[in-house]
């Protein structure tokens, strides 16, 4: 029994949480939205002069009928490089830079950019692969964090057009124009 304990103590089991957090509550086919993505308790069970230095994922869409992914934004700061147009199997990376990693338990890491396209409802996450040294949280220290999570999102449809100024000011002249052709 003090053996199991004692392995399950040592296996580091880390309370850091992610948080994926959509840009509006209702979204509209057509709509363009954002997803923030942020780092809770990134401090947890670390050295504790040690700091992240970069980040790497993937972006998850489950249903890719309903959404168009656009791109990312690097959060910076608190980072100062964006890599993820020079890294093949990384969707999304940051780099902290020639200055000082992160010490902050809690930051931004980018913001996802989508266009709904149609209705339903999905999930949309991000994942990282700790076999590819470029994802994940990276400590200078410490070994990669998994980054992984997902949110649900809900696609409203577009709903109806509302009628322009101009079609109620012509059908309140209808009956005027008419009228006057007639009087012809």
């Amino acid at each position: 029994m003090a053996a199991l304990v004692l392995g399950l103590a040592s296996a580091g089991v880390f309370a850091m949480g992610i948080s994926l957090t959509p840009s509006s509550s209702q979204i509209r086919v057509g709509d363009h939205f954002n997803l923030l993505v942020g780092v809770n308790d990134a401090r947890d069970g670390v050295y504790s002069a040690d700091e992240v230095i970069a980040f790497g994922f993937d972006v998850a869409i489950g249903n890719p009928l309903l959404v168009s992914w656009t791109g990312a934004e690097v959060a910076m700061p608190p980072f100062s490089d964006d890599l993820s147009a020079d890294l093949i199997d990384t969707g999304v990376a940051g780099l902290v830079g020639a200055g000082p990693g992160i010490t902050d338990p809690a930051f931004t890491l980018a913001v996802l950019h989508f266009v709904a396209t149609g209705e339903g409802v999905l999930d949309l996450g991000i994942f990282s692969n700790l076999g590819d040294l470029n994802e994940g949280l990276i400590y200078v220290t410490e070994a990669a964090r998994d980054l992984t999570a997902a949110t649900q999102v809900t696609i409203q449809g577009a709903g109806q057009a509302p009628l322009p100024g101009t079609l109620v000011l012509l059908i309140g002249g209808l009956p005027w124009l008419v009228r006057r052709v007639r009087g012809r």
